[in-house]
């Protein structure tokens, strides 16, 4: 029998849980949204993807540089980010995917497992 358990580095954050309004990360515990790297957790205090302005993202902007995904868990509700912030982030050759907070977790985790330099925006649920 093959253990298919994706193999993550400790070095990097992996999600653990999420729900009840937040999430645990590498055994550490965010009580909000969040915006996630491989090597770091920035708390975004945004209650729905809408409000993840210029402004916020302008706090995350260096974090994203390296980045070739972005999954934006958008919570429950079908939602995208501002058009002008989308734009930002397309210019930087990043390729941006949306989905539900659930699924946006589970393909963080297998993607972080295949080595890709993955980043999350994730809308607690």
């Amino acid at each position: 029998m093959q253990d298919i358990t994706p193999l993550i580095p400790k070095n990097k954050k992996q999600i653990e849980t999420y729900g009840a309004g937040g999430f645990q990360i590498s055994g550490e515990k965010f009580p909000t949204s969040i915006f996630l790297t491989t090597d770091n957790v920035t708390e975004l205090n945004i209650p729905a993807i809408e409000n993840f302005t210029e402004e916020v993202f302008s706090k995350i902007e260096s974090e994203i540089a390296s980045t070739e995904i972005l999954l934006v868990g958008f919570g429950t509700k079908s939602e995208f980010l501002n058009s002008s912030v989308e734009k930002i982030i397309r210019a930087k050759k990043i390729s941006i995917e949306y989905m539900n907070t659930g699924a946006a977790c589970r393909t963080y985790n297998v993607l972080l497992s295949e080595g890709r330099n993955v980043s999350a925006i994730l809308i607690a649920v």
